[in-house]
């Protein structure tokens, strides 16, 4: 009886399937990797952006927060009433208190309007506080730097200072698309928005608002 040995392996056909198979899977773990790579890379950017607008919205929010401040402001309530305007008649001209540091005002701009018929809406602001360093009057307000890239600026000066020539508060790397100022100054509150995204991924993109509530209070109007 005549016994034929058989060779046991894959033939041709298993081993194509095999290796077909193998890439499939392979390909499948690749894509699935770089797809979470792209992801966790997306998630570093958008909280890079975060940070960095909260970070100049905060910066921004205390600064205007102290707003009005004055070292010696209750040296008023002493006042002697006399004639300090010379115009022979002792009245409130004279002796009411007046907060040289005062005045907020937002300069409006089209761009930055929300819609709210009570607030001026703007995206440069000025205020002054005494015992600010570099002076005492501010603004905060949107430019574009030599690149042509937004930013966030605040400018100092002992007079009030414009909106221009200011310190770039904002990193080089994110474009601010809006500085958003809504002023209601009949409430006293200011609300900040701020938009950007990274240069270098303009995909990533965010938005902070932020309110402000001044820290020292308008002066009360004089009695008639």
């Amino acid at each position: 009886m005549n016994n034929l040995s058989r060779n046991s392996g894959f033939t041709l056909i298993e081993l194509l399937i095999s290796v077909a198979i193998a890439l499939i899977v392979t390909g499948s773990a690749i894509a699935l990797m770089v797809s979470i790579m792209q992801a966790n890379g997306q998630n570093i950017a958008s909280t890079r952006l975060t940070q960095e607008l909260r970070a100049v919205a905060e910066v921004v929010a205390r600064d205007i927060k102290r707003a009005r401040y004055m070292e010696d402001g209750i040296g008023f309530v002493g006042e002697r009433q006399d004639d300090d305007n010379g115009d022979g008649v002792v009245d409130a001209d004279d002796y009411w208190p007046v907060n040289p540091y005062e005045q907020v005002t937002v300069l409006a701009n089209a761009s930055a309007d929300d819609g709210d018929v009570a607030t001026t809406d703007g995206i440069c602001i000025q205020y002054a506080y005494e015992g600010a360093v570099n002076g005492a009057f501010r603004s905060a307000y949107l430019g574009v730097d030599a690149g042509g890239v937004g930013a966030v600026f605040l400018a100092r000066a002992d007079v009030a200072p414009g909106c221009g020539r200011g310190t770039r508060l904002s990193s080089p790397e994110v474009n601010i698309s809006q500085l958003a100022f809504n002023f209601n100054e009949t409430d006293d509150w200011l609300r900040i928005t701020i938009s950007g995204f990274l240069r270098s991924d303009t995909a990533v993109r965010r938005q902070i608002t932020t309110s402000v509530r001044f820290r020292s209070q308008q002066a009360p109007a004089p009695a008639p």
